[in-house]
């Protein structure tokens, strides 16, 4: 049997938050539908001539960054790298919960900050020690982001779907019959992202290995499953829809949304910034000194970091 990377859990801990009954996630449906095909992540590869083994950490993230486009969105893009080696990652892989706590310890970065680049060549440099200016990283997302995760047993998927999608285990791969993957009892060996469902007739995953959607039959047996969460914990030092410029140092222009500013082609800048105010346009310009424009983060018209 192929290792993907996923250990199962040995025993659960008595303090883990449980979806359904004891839960450190307030309640919020974000998709009655149960569908988040509109939010799916960036996709990046657990296998660059060698494999990772850190199936947990790209689902997780997968998760992560599914919930926070919904919310924000905002297409963020976290290192899988980073919890892959805070975890304790081996090449036999990890467990569900080792990966989530350690998130819950040490923080995310985002992907430019520890990269899976293409000079690494293999395992031992993948999981290279973390610089310490990357774990002081981790730790300021503290400051920026509220993650919490919880065991999503105790509920139907239909309705665990409601409020994010779900990190689940499957076993990789039997042939498939009619472009859906069977049911089997074999055990599971790789964590993938549940995000959509055509209700008596298949589940829908995001399997981040191949870059693939699968279907997976409706009695699919997915062993234990887990749901992240993510809100945004920085608060906004502006107003939305406010056009700014950098008066201090570089003169550049963009617009406030979301906690961001939005630096692109200036002419579409504007245009975004007169529909979003519908023309009324008084009051909603800003200068900005150095200090205050460099404490805000950068984004382009998609959604990338800039």
């Amino acid at each position: 049997m192929r290792n993907y990377g996923l250990l199962l859990e040995q025993e659960a801990s008595s303090k883990d938050w449980v979806m359904g009954g004891v839960t450190g996630i307030i309640p919020e449906i974000l998709q009655p539908t149960g569908d988040w095909s509109e939010f799916l992540p960036i996709y990046e590869p657990q296998y660059k001539g060698f494999d990772t083994y850190s199936c947990v950490s790209y689902s997780a993230n997968n998760c992560l960054e599914t919930i926070y486009n919904r919310k924000y969105g905002l297409e963020e893009n976290f290192s899988d790298r980073y919890p892959a080696k805070t975890s304790g990652t081996t090449p036999s892989g990890n467990t569900f919960s080792a990966v989530a706590n350690s998130i819950l310890k040490y923080g995310i970065v985002r992907e430019p900050k520890w990269p899976f680049s293409d000079d690494i060549k293999n395992w031992n440099e993948y999981m290279d020690d973390i610089p310490v200016e990357v774990l002081q990283d981790g730790q300021s997302s503290f400051d920026s982001y509220d993650i919490r995760w919880e065991w999503a047993n105790s509920l139907p998927l239909t309705e665990a779907l409601k409020y994010s999608p779900l990190q689940i285990g499957v076993h990789a791969w039997e042939k498939p019959v009619n472009g859906i993957y069977q049911r089997t009892d074999k055990p599971k060996n790789h964590a993938v992202m549940l995000y959509a469902y055509k209700k008596n007739e298949y589940w829908l995953i995001y399997d981040h290995y191949h870059n693939e959607i699968k279907k997976l039959a409706w009695d699919f047996w997915f062993g234990s499953k887990l749901r992240y969460n993510i809100s945004n914990t920085m608060p906004k030092q502006f107003d939305d829809n406010l056009l700014v410029m950098d008066a201090q140092d570089t003169g550049a222009i963009g617009m406030t949304l979301d906690g961001k500013i939005i630096l692109d082609d200036l002419a579409k800048v504007h245009a975004m910034w007169s529909m979003r105010t519908d023309g009324d346009v008084k009051g909603k310009t800003k200068s900005l000194t150095k200090e205050e424009w460099d404490a805000i983060p950068k984004i382009n018209l998609q959604k990338e970091p800039v």
